[in-house]
This record gives C-alpha cells, structure tokens and sequence, in this order.
C-alpha cells in the first residue's frame, strides 16, 4: 500500500522577505539530523575549508537542531554561524541570511529527498548548488549540479563566491 505525500512550498512564508545585508559571502545550508552523512559523504566538508581557506570573506552559516554538522565543519570558528532550529513561519527570515544555498547529498536515503531546498532557494532567488541526484534533476537549468567529490564542490563554490552578484542577477 503506497500513499504518495507531495513536498510543497507555501509561497506566502516566503513573500515580503529581504535579504539581510552583510559583510562578506555567506554560504547557508538548514536542516536535521538525518543530513550530517549527505555533508561527510558528498566531499562537501572538505571543499568548504578549502573555499573558507582560499576566501576568508566567506562564512558558513549552518541553520537546524544539530551543531555536529558545525562542530565536524573543518573551519575557522569566526567563519562559523549557528542558526538555533526556527518554527516554519520564519525560515524564510533565515533563508534570507544566505547568498548562497548548499543541497548536498549522499547515499540511497538521500535520494529519495525531496527538492523542496532548491525550491526554497529559488524562491528566494538564493544562487544555489546541489549534488546530481534524482531530487534535483528537474531542476539543472536553474542551479548547480555537482558531482560528489571535494575538488567538484570546491570549484563551484569558488567560482560562485568570486563571480555572486553575476549568479545573483541569473537567480533573480
């Protein structure tokens, strides 16, 4: 017995909201506990301290209930931001924090994800970049799609962080 149960954006949490203006490039990603192995096993932790190396105006933001993603992060603690878990109703305000947006992802569990960060991303015309998987196929021409493998993530990265406001005008 199989019952399908759609992933869906209500568009209204996400109208009217302004990115925060601030300092230097902040790469976001949110979630739970069930994403630390899509950040360990797609090279991600890696790539992010060699862009946090290479770029030290860029700062990792990690939003949600779980600091061991933040504590495994393998960069300077003043690149480091912790958004505590927010109730739905403003995840939109935290959505506006990020330049850019992180959907990694890793093994079978994750590929049965949903798209709904990309989608969130959009919306809120964050430049993003996600692992090739199923999740976010659909979805190519309007980010990234990366293979799973540091020196992948780190070129993307770098090349979004030197080049945002060019992706910030394409997400627009």
């Amino acid at each position: 017995d199989i019952h399908y149960l759609p992933n869906y954006i209500d568009l209204e949490k996400y109208q009217n909201i302004t990115l925060k203006p601030h300092e230097g490039v902040v790469i976001g990603w949110g979630g739970s506990m069930t994403h630390l192995e899509s950040f360990t096993g797609s090279g991600m932790l890696e790539a992010l301290q060699r862009v946090c190396r290479a770029r030290p105006q860029v700062k990792v933001l990690v939003a949600g209930g779980d600091t061991r993603l933040l504590q495994q992060l393998p960069i300077r603690e003043e690149q480091k931001i912790y958004q505590p878990w927010v109730p739905y109703t403003e995840w939109a305000h935290t959505l506006s924090r990020f330049d850019i947006g992180l959907a990694p992802l890793h093994g079978p569990y994750d590929e049965r994800r949903s798209w709904i960060k990309a989608l969130e991303y959009m919306v809120m015309k964050i430049p993003w970049a996600a692992s090739e998987g199923t999740p976010y196929q659909e979805l190519r021409p309007y980010g990234w799609l990366v293979k799973n493998t540091a020196s992948a993530w780190e070129r993307i990265l770098l090349d979004m962080v030197d080049h945002l406001a060019d992706y910030k005008n394409t997400a627009s």
